[in-house]
């Protein structure tokens, strides 16, 4: 299992950095719009960016980006033992993630 979990760790770490600098990979498939939402967020929250100040995401798309995003970086943030970051993350959440905070309704397809 300790294998496993450092296989990991360093499986995730290499993503992150490939992340941060730019390779996004298999990422690179996805809409245009949805890589470009999620390299602001990184840098927003990289960057202490108060999560009040990010714009506040308009499609379904957009939404559901900004929510596996977070809940990517989470992940990271808690597998590298930055109690920081995913303090600042679980923020984010609570005013991006509807799982994570309160429900909200969506648009684009109602009582969802």
């Amino acid at each position: 299992m300790d294998q496993l979990r450092v296989l990991l760790t360093k499986h995730m770490a290499l993503w992150q950095s490939s992340w941060s600098m730019g390779t996004f990979g298999a990422i690179a498939y996805a809409p245009v719009e949805a890589v470009e939402l999620k390299k602001r967020m990184v840098t927003a929250i990289s960057d202490g960016t108060p999560c009040s100040a990010f714009k506040k995401p308009a499609t379904r798309l957009e939404r559901s980006t900004l929510r596996v995003g977070l809940r990517q970086q989470l992940a990271f943030a808690r597998s590298q033992g930055d109690h920081e970051r995913a303090e600042t993350i679980l923020a984010w959440q609570k005013a991006f993630d509807r799982e994570a905070g309160e429900a909200e309704t969506d648009d684009d397809s109602p009582g969802h």
